[in-house]
C-alpha cells in the first residue's frame, strides 16, 4: 500500500475516514509505505485510529509514512485524528519504521515514519495494546528540524505482556521523540521483556545543533512491572550515536529524564541531561526512583 492520501489530500483538507488503514488477521507480508520518495502514504483526520494493526500472524512493515501530518509547500500540516496514530492490537511480527539516515529534504528520513499531532486527551503516536513490535527510526512529535508537532504521549506500552523493542544500536535505528504533551514514553507493561535503546528523547542533533524537544511531562515514565532495560552498552560512535544508550534531555519544570514509579528496570549507558561533549542539555531531575520500585540497576561495572 503505497503513495496514497488517506483521509486527506495534498492541501491537508479534512476528508476523514473512521479508520485510515485496518490490517486484519490473515494479512501476511504486508508493507504499508516504503523507503523511496513518494512511496509513503499520508494518513489524516481519522475519527478512530490512523492505522489499526489487528493481525496475529505473518510479517508486516509500516515505513516511510506521514501519519497525522504532511509536508507541503514548506509547511508541516496538522492532520491529527481523534484517536491514536498506530494502534497495535495483534501479535504478528511487526516493524514500525526502519533505518532512517536522512535524505535530501526536511521531510526525507527513508524508512522511518513521521507520527505527529495525536494530541487529543490521552492519545499516543504509537499505542501498544497487544503484541511485541519493533519501533525504530521514527520521528514522533517532531521532524528533522526539531519542530513541535506533538502527541500526548509519543509511545505508550499498555498493561499486558509485551516484549517491545524501541530503537536500536545502529546508526538511524533510534527514534526521535519530542514535543509530547504528556510523557515521551509511557511504559505500563505487566509482563514480557522490553528494551528502549539508541533513541533521542527530548532532543535531536541536526546541523550541528542539539535541539530542545521538551515534553510537558517526563521523558520515560515507568509504571509497569514488565522486565525493562533502558539503554545498554554505549561505546562511542559519531556525535549523535552512542550505541545502545539513549540521549534523554530537556525535561524541565519539575520533570525527570526517567521516572520509575514501579517495576525493576535496568538503566545503563545513557546520557541524561548532557551529551558526549558534556553540554548542558539538562532535565529538572535526571532519574527519580519512587513509589513501589523494586531492585533497580542504575549503571554497571562493565565499560559502556
Amino acid at each position: 500500500i503505497q503513495g496514497n492520501y488517506i483521509g486527506t489530500n495534498r492541501a491537508g483538507d479534512a476528508l476523514g475516514n473512521n479508520y485510515g488503514v485496518y490490517i486484519a488477521t490473515g494479512t501476511d507480508n504486508l508493507t504499508l509505505g516504503g523507503s523511496a520518495y513518494g512511496q509513503g502514504n499520508v494518513l489524516g483526520f481519522s475519527s478512530g485510529y490512523q492505522v489499526w494493526y489487528f493481525c496475529n500472524a505473518g510479517s508486516q512493515v509500516i515505513k516511510g509514512n506521514f501519519i497525522g501530518t504532511t509536508y507541503d509547500s514548506g509547511v508541516w500540516r496538522d492532520l491529527g485524528p481523534a484517536n491514536h496514530g498506530i494502534y497495535v492490537d495483534g501479535s504478528g511480527t511487526l516493524v514500525i519504521g526502519g533505518v532512517s539516515t536522512g535524505g535530501s529534504g526536511p521531510q526525507s528520513i527513508h524508512e522511518g515514519n513521521y507520527i505527529t499531532s495525536h494530541d487529543t486527551a490521552a492519545k499516543a503516536g504509537i499505542y501498544v495494546n497487544n503484541g511485541s513490535p519493533t519501533i525504530m527510526g521514527n520521528f514522533l512529535g517532531t521532524n528533522r528540524l526539531g519542530a513541535d508537532l506533538g502527541n500526548t504521549h509519543a509511545i505508550q506500552i499498555a498493561a499486558g505482556t509485551h516484549s517491545v523493542v524501541i530503537g536500536g544500536a545502529g546508526y538511524g535505528e533510534g527514534n526521535v521523540l519530542g514535543g509530547s504533551n504528556g510523557h515521551q514514553i509511557l511504559f505500563q507493561a505487566t509482563g514480557g521483556t522490553s528494551v528502549i535503546k539508541g533513541n533521542h528523547i527530548g532532543t535531536t542533533f541536526d546541523a550541528g545543533v542539539w535541539r530542545d524537544l521538551e515534553a510537558a511531562d517526563h521523558g520515560i515514565y515507568v509504571n509497569g512491572v514488565g522486565a525493562l532495560t533502558i539503554g545498554g552498552t554505549s561505546t562511542g560512535g559519531s556525535t549523535r550515536t552512542i550505541g545502545e544508550g539513549n540521549f534523554i534531555a530537556f525535561h524541565n519544570v519539575g520533570k525527570a529524564g526517567i521516572y520509575a514509579l514501579s517495576g525493576t528496570p535496568s538503566i545503563l549507558g545513557n546520557y541524561i541531561g548532557t551529551n558526549r561533549s558534556g553540554a548542558d542539555l539538562g532535565n529538572a531531575y535526571g532519574i527519580i526512583l519512587g513509589g513501589s520500585v523494586g531492585n533497580i540497576t542504575v549503571g554497571s561495572a562493565t565499560y559502556g
